[in-house]
């Protein structure tokens, strides 16, 4: 007879930042296994070493935010959290390409939103009830309109100066084809709540060294196994239970006691689950990396800078590197590589007031399916996280977490998957 314990084994299948989250929580009462079909941890938010630059560059830049409250818990759970700079008070600074005009909205502490009564901390020549009026469109929109269809019959100086940037960075979809309800939802979260949640939280260094190296490192102490290169192939099952995992080189049996959460991308979920309903329209995201040997000359103190009427959206740095973000850049996938990034280069120098300075060393990287494409339609084939399996669960930022695709949207998926699975077992005795 044994007197020793051996919990149950929750088996992860994917390592991105939703398999890491479901990881790290899960191993609290679990023995955790995890299956990633690539050579590395970190799926979308992965970091790697580029020759031409020198330097550890992301696989795209990432804007948080202070409401990313389950964002703050991981870091804080595997010790990370001082891994991010906090930008307070919260201030995002715009140009617009084409008039050269500057602004920047610049909150207030606290949840009184007295910055919308100082003209010099919003848009220009706009008015209170501007933002009154247009939020509270966008709040009754409902559920089957774009962000677009809430302002129909309106008309609004708010649209490209605010409403399409913000859509389209956070929900990298155009305000045409964007939900109107997801937008709400991020929109309360954040513009809504005040300074402090809408303060701009970014890596001190690499996205891998903030939320990748350092999971790792606590599930390894957590004795948990990772297997790389391991794709699953086929979910076996019996009446309503699964039962095993079928990769490409073994089959893992499932206990009775065991788990199982799928945190793969839509589209492998889709072909293990095909009687799933899952959001299959996505939208990509490019960025481009420059190498700059001193980004204070060209951004000031500022930590980002928004970028209207122009190709790019918002541009990053730190020390020696200036990061741009595209969203919902299909359109420039077949432009040719130099070309592009010389465009690019050029809205750099004019948003930021340079003087005219040659294309530097760079990196264009392009991620085909960043995010499901955040459309009414889309929105509505998000899948919970409980499947028709007992033991079976989903995670990943295209599940319905009610936030949009983002690594917030991951992190609570991952945790929304363990907090379900432990309310069923209590349910089951």
């Amino acid at each position: 007879m044994s007197f020793f314990y051996t919990p149950p084994t929750l088996h992860i299948i994917g390592a991105g930042l939703s398999g890491l989250a479901t990881a790290i929580r899960g191993s609290r009462t679990h023995r955790i296994a995890l299956y990633e079909s690539a050579t590395q941890a970190g799926g979308r938010c992965r970091s790697f070493y580029d020759k031409t630059l020198g330097e550890e560059v992301d696989n795209g830049s990432h804007l948080m935010l202070g409401a990313y409250n389950r964002t703050l818990e991981y870091l804080h759970e595997i010790d990370a959290q001082d891994t991010l700079t906090t930008h307070s008070p919260a201030t995002f600074p715009f140009v617009n390409l084409k008039n050269g005009s500057n602004w920047a909205l610049h909150f207030n502490r606290g949840l009184i939103p007295y910055w919308l009564f100082d003209t010099s901390r919003r848009v220009p020549k706009t008015k209170l009830i501007d933002y009154l009026r247009d939020l509270n469109l966008i709040r009754k929109a409902g559920k089957d309109k774009t962000v677009a269809e809430a302002f129909i019959g309106r008309s609004s100086p708010l649209i490209e100066p605010l409403w399409r940037p913000l859509t389209l960075s956070m929900l990298n979809t155009d305000l045409e084809e964007a939900s109107a309800s997801i937008l709400w939802a991020a929109l309360i979260r954040t513009l809504i709540k005040g300074e402090k949640a809408c303060r701009p939280l970014l890596p001190k260094t690499t996205l891998g060294a903030t939320f990748i190296e350092p999971a790792l490192e606590h599930l390894k102490a957590r004795r948990a196994t990772i297997s790389y290169k391991t794709l699953l192939k086929n979910i076996n099952s019996n009446e309503g239970h699964i039962t095993s995992l079928e990769f490409a080189k073994n089959t893992v049996k499932v206990a009775p006691e065991d788990s199982v959460v799928l945190a793969v991308s839509a589209r492998r979920a889709a072909k293990l689950l095909p009687e799933l309903p899952i959001p299959m329209d996505h939208n990509s995201i490019s960025s481009l990396h420059f190498r700059v040997p001193n980004t204070n000359k060209m951004l000031g103190e500022a930590a980002l800078l928004g970028i209207v009427e122009g190709t790019a959206q918002w541009l990053f740095h730190r020390q020696g590197m200036l990061s741009v973000t595209i969203s919902n850049s299909a359109q420039l996938d077949r432009k040719d590589k130099k070309n592009f990034a010389n465009e690019i280069w050029q809205e750099v120098i004019k948003a930021t007031g340079s003087p005219d300075a040659p294309l530097p060393d760079y990196r264009i990287i392009k991620e085909k399916r960043a995010t499901f494409a955040q459309t009414p339609g889309q929105i509505a084939l998000r899948p919970g996280t409980q499947t028709s399996y007992d033991n079976l669960y989903l995670a990943g930022d295209w599940t319905d977490t009610g936030l949009p695709a983002t690594i917030e949207g991951a992190i609570l998926s991952g945790f929304k998957a363990i907090k379900l699975m432990e309310k069923n077992r209590k349910k089951q005795g």
